[in-house]
This record gives structure tokens, C-alpha cells and sequence, in this order.
């Protein structure tokens, strides 16, 4: 897979594979020129030429094939980094439409991050234009880029960090901004915008920092109003070149380090690198290592604001090339066979057919009408798409550590009640009934059922089920 983070200043690429023990080893990573100002006209003119070219000019630089790209914008690209007490998709519209200004069509919103502590539910709120989403995602697809994720730095910084429990301040500054970014496990994350940038702290040292300590005053009384509680003198981790000296008395956090669970080929310095690091770290989900210290309370999705059906396209594009690539080799490799057999067959034709060459020329016949009831299997999924990965992806967002699914089935005469079939495998027949639970409220699927629990020869129970298609996959 490979991380791109086009901060305003430069733009980072590197590549990085997931290994047998879960670490994520990060491999290539370089530098190259900004291009973000292509986004922002993007924004401006609603013109996607540019970006188009940019994805090509990407692809032939750092040689994107069939991999997973996750991409990082700096969160001015976004319209909104928030945190609100949000309890329904209603108040979720009018809390977008009230602080952007935009209709709520326009837009994309993901939720990153959901507190609830005590009675209130808070959610860190993204928002970003379509126009620039759907830009993005349109040159990715003609390209055969396979775009998955869409993230703010700012979400991507904190979830290279960890450290769940603990409020802390970040200070990103780059040539042109300086953002302090907001994150406690009482509500997520918010934005505040300053003034500051690089070059005001290497030219106007004093008057950089007495303006940098106005808008942490302002920080501290927000912090109040989000997190309805403050901690006094949070500490500040500053991200930027050595350049920069900012006096942040004794509100300088510690130095900037990236988790355990991430590895180099080379070193790299976690305050230049944690956000393309930290996306790509969305591979982890709950229960794995990264998010041991979480509070029960606090539950950590993606800030990935690229539409769901896009993310599933992209793959779904992905195994289709893959798939193409097997049928192709495979079918040259059987043209290769019957062209040779056939040349056997009409050069001994001349003197007698042996009942052994008679035989293996009709085993190639067979195997030929094989691949070709295969291809035909195969077109016709092209025309009625039971839509397997859309149902296993989600169906995989529900597996606990402590639960496996086998026995995995798509299709039925009825699709309303048998879309998908699956055997569950856990000591706890309690998880059964909690899988069912959760997966009767996911939209996909209707009509879930347990068919039976019964018992193997170990400790483990096993329990058959059966989920309808739901109104979304209908459509």
C-alpha cells in the first residue's frame, strides 16, 4: 500500500506492507514538490483537468499499480475539523450547514471519532466539498489508482500518536499555516486557525510566539465549550523543521515518536512523518494493539471522507484487474496446450490415433469447455452482481478477535432471506447472539436469522446464519 500526504510545503509519498506479525513496515518513502495548489484551484474553477494529470504524472513517478493508495490533505482543504454534541442525523445537518455555509448535498461528512462520556455524545465532524472528492476519485478510477482513503492530517497525526487517553495540543507548522489541532478522549478533535505560519516564526520570533500564545488562550477557552471540561496547560507538541524555535514555557510536550507497531527499512523523524505514517494505520481496526489504551467510552473510526461505494468500487476495480490478469495468462496457457496437442493429433493422424493420444485430446476438449463455461460464469456476474465484497467487507466489520466465520455462501433463490449464508465459530455462544444483534441494525442486510447452535467436538460452538439483502443493495 502507499500513503501520500500533500501538505502545503511538500509533498510525501511512501510505501509500506503489512507483515506476518502485524507490523507495519514502512519501506520507501521520499519528498517531492508541493501540489497542492492544484486542489485549491480545483475548488476554485470546479476544474479537474489538472488533477487528472497530477494522478498520471503520480503513477509514472512512484509506479501506483494494483496496491491500496491512502491519500492525507492538510485540514484547510477540509470545510469543517469538529467536535459537537451530536445526537441525531438531523442535528448532524443543521450543526454542517450552520458552521460551513454549504447545503448539505454539497458536502461529504465523515465521522471520525464518537465520545460518549457521561450523557453526552460527541463526534468529531469532517467535511469536505464533493466537487474535489469526486474529482479525486474520477481521475483515480481512469487511471486504475485504487484511492481508498481520503483523510485530514489532523485525524491521521493522532492516530500516529495513540496515546487515547490523553489530551494533548498539536502545532503543525509548515510554509504557509500553523493550525493548532485539539484532541481529548472527553470529544475528538477540533481546528483553531491562526495567522502563524514558517516563515513569521524564522522572521518575527517574538511577535510569532505573542500571537501563538493569544491563540492558545483561545484554544484553552474553546476546549472548555467542546469538551464541557478543561485540563490546565495541555501540553503543546510542536511538528516542524529544526528551524523553528518556539519558547512554550513549560506547556512543550515530549518529543514526537511513532508507535510500536510501525517499523523503517530506514529511520525517518516521526514529527515530519506521522501523518502519512499515521493513515496508513487505518489498517488496524478495534481490538487490535494500537487501540489498547482506549477508553470504553471512546470509539475510534477513519476520518476517510471518501464515500463508501467509491471505496468498495476501488476494490471491486482492483480484483477485477487482478482477475483479468489470471484469465489472460491462463487462457494463453491453454491456447499453448491445445495448439500443441492439436499439432500432435494432426501429425499422427497420418499414421494411426493411439486410444492414449485419442484420450488426452479429448481431456483438452473438456478442459476447453470448462474455461469456457468459467468465462461465461464469470460474464454473467458482470450482469447480475450478487455484490460479494460490498457483503463480506461489511460483514467482516462485525468479527470480533474472538469470533470466526467460515463457510461463507452468496446467492439464493431468495435473495430477501438468503443472500448470504455464513457459520460462526466461537467458546461464547453469548457472541452469537451479539453478532445477530448488531448485524440487524446494519442497513445491508434484513431478515437476519440464527438458525441453530450446536457443538463440535472441542469447545467451540457453532451457529448457521442466514441475512436477507437489505433496501440498499436493491437499489
Amino acid at each position: 500500500m502507499t500513503g501520500i500526504f500533500f501538505r502545503p510545503d511538500k509533498t510525501q509519498v511512501i510505501k509500506a506492507k503489512v507483515k506476518g506479525d502485524k507490523k507495519l513496515l514502512m519501506k520507501d518513502a521520499v519528498e517531492t514538490e508541493s501540489c497542492l495548489k492544484i486542489f485549491k484551484d480545483c475548488l476554485a474553477n470546479a476544474e479537474g483537468n489538472r488533477v487528472a494529470e497530477l494522478f498520471q504524472e503520480l503513477k509514472t513517478k512512484f509506479k501506483l499499480g494494483s496496491e491500496d493508495v491512502y491519500l492525507v490533505m492538510p485540514d484547510e482543504m477540509f470545510e469543517m475539523t469538529d467536535a459537537a454534541n451530536i445526537t441525531s442525523d438531523a442535528e448532524l445537518k443543521q450543526f454542517v450547514e450552520n458552521s460551513t455555509g454549504l447545503d448539505f448535498s454539497e458536502v461529504y461528512v465523515s465521522i471520525a471519532i464518537e465520545a460518549t462520556p457521561g450523557q453526552y455524545k460527541k463526534k468529531t465532524v469532517y467535511v469536505m466539498r464533493k466537487s474535489l472528492v469526486d474529482e479525486i476519485a474520477k481521475a483515480a478510477d481512469r487511471l486504475n489508482i485504487q484511492v481508498v482513503s481520503i483523510e485530514a492530517a489532523s485525524m491521521a497525526m493522532v492516530r500516529g500518536l495513540g496515546d487515547w487517553k490523553r489530551e494533548k495540543i498539536l502545532l503543525p507548522v509548515t510554509g504557509n499555516s500553523a493550525d493548532i489541532i485539539s484532541y481529548s478522549p472527553l470529544g475528538g478533535i477540533f481546528k483553531l486557525e491562526t495567522n502563524l505560519t514558517e516563515q513569521k516564526f524564522v522572521e518575527q520570533p517574538e511577535k510569532a510566539e505573542r500571537e501563538l500564545k493569544s491563540a492558545i488562550k483561545k484554544r484553552d477557552i474553546a476546549a472548555e465549550y467542546t469538551y464541557t471540561s478543561i485540563n490546565d496547560r495541555v501540553p503543546i507538541n510542536v511538528l516542524s523543521s529544526d528551524k523553528i524555535k518556539i519558547d512554550l514555557e513549560d506547556r512543550r510536550g515530549g518529543e514526537i515518536k511513532f508507535q510500536s507497531c510501525v517499523e523503517f527499512e530506514k529511520p525517518l523523524k516521526a514529527s515530519e512523518w506521522i501523518a502519512v505514517t499515521g493513515t496508513l494505520m487505518q489498517v488496524y481496526k478495534e481490538g487490535d494493539e494500537i487501540f489498547s489504551d482506549s477508553p470504553p467510552f471512546l470509539k475510534i473510526g477513519s476520518g476517510n471522507i471518501l464515500p463508501e461505494e467509491k471505496q468498495v468500487g476501488a476494490k471491486i476495480k482492483q480484483w477485477q484487474q487482478m482477475l483479468k490478469k489470471f484469465l489472460n495468462s491462463a487462457a494463453v496457457v491453454m491456447f499453448g496446450i491445445l495448439a500443441i496437442l492439436g499439432g500432435v493429433i494432426l501429425y499422427f493422424s497420418r499414421i494411426q490415433i493411439t486410444p492414449d493420444l485419442q484420450s488426452a485430446y479429448d481431456d483438452a476438449q473438456k478442459t476447453d469447455v470448462e474455461l469456457s463455461r468459467e468465462i461465461g460464469i464469470i460474464e454473467l456476474a458482470k450482469k447480475e452482481d450478487e455484490k460479494p465484497i460490498e457483503a463480506f467487507a461489511t460483514l467482516m466489520q462485525y468479527r470480533t478477535e474472538d469470533l470466526y466465520l467460515t463457510n461463507f455462501a452468496i446467492g439464493g433463490n431468495d435473495a430477501s432471506v438468503n443472500w448470504v449464508k455464513f457459520t460462526a465459530v466461537s467458546e461464547d455462544p453469548i457472541k452469537f447472539q451479539d453478532l445477530l444483534s448488531r448485524l440487524r441494525e446494519e442497513k445491508k442486510f434484513t431478515n437476519c436469522s440464527l438458525a441453530e447452535i450446536s457443538s463440535d467436538t472441542g469447545d467451540y460452538k457453532k451457529a448457521n446464519f442466514s441475512l436477507g439483502k437489505g433496501r440498499e443493495e436493491n437499489e
